[in-house]
């Protein structure tokens, strides 16, 4: 009996998690940009795939590809890539689109609308001042929970999406502060 009741609750689970436990419109299209799902794709997403797994594998191949999906559907301007990150992630953002300026510099910090910081190059004083600067996302790269939730208390972050090893914070004036656990 146990073992039907198991079946009806993984089938009602099933029906009803397509919106991943997101309740806002702005975070559910976000989630689903992250996905990586198969049935499309972006501009030059093939040469950035072959470009990471060669450098650093699979993961390093989804973070790229995420990254170049959040500037090309996001960014318009200057995008902060941490000098510490891998070239493919820097090769993600500059082929997202021809109008994004490509920055490591940290006089220039301020003026960048994305950034992708890396933990151990890029500290929470910096990207606090980044995100108070005007910077409308940023990717996080091996940051623990507390550090982005330190930075998304300290700099007024909208929307945080906490992953296992990458987070993503966004910038929203129209929108309440919420944080979302996610598993991309």
């Amino acid at each position: 009996m146990k073992v039907i009741g198991n079946i009806a609750e993984s089938y009602k689970r099933a029906r009803h998690s397509r919106g991943f436990g997101v309740h806002s419109p702005f975070a559910f299209r976000i989630v689903n940009l992250l996905r990586l799902g198969r049935s499309w794709g972006f501009y030059a997403e093939q040469e950035i795939a072959e470009r990471a797994l060669s450098e650093g594998g699979r993961r390093l191949r989804r973070d790229a590809l995420r990254f170049h999906r959040l500037c090309a559907s996001f960014a318009d301007g200057g995008i902060y890539v941490s000098p510490s990150s891998p070239r493919s992630v820097a090769l993600a953002a500059s082929l997202a689109s021809s109008r994004l300026r490509i920055t490591g510099c940290d006089k220039r910090l301020c003026e960048c609308l994305a950034a992708y910081f890396v933990a151990g190059h890029d500290g929470v004083p910096r990207i606090v001042h980044a995100m108070n600067g005007g910077c409308s996302f940023a990717m996080l790269s091996g940051f623990s929970d507390a550090e982005v939730m330190e930075i998304a208390e300290s700099s007024g972050i909208a929307l945080a999406l906490l992953g296992k090893r990458n987070s993503f914070l966004f910038n929203r004036k129209d929108m309440h502060r919420v944080f979302y656990t996610v598993n991309l």
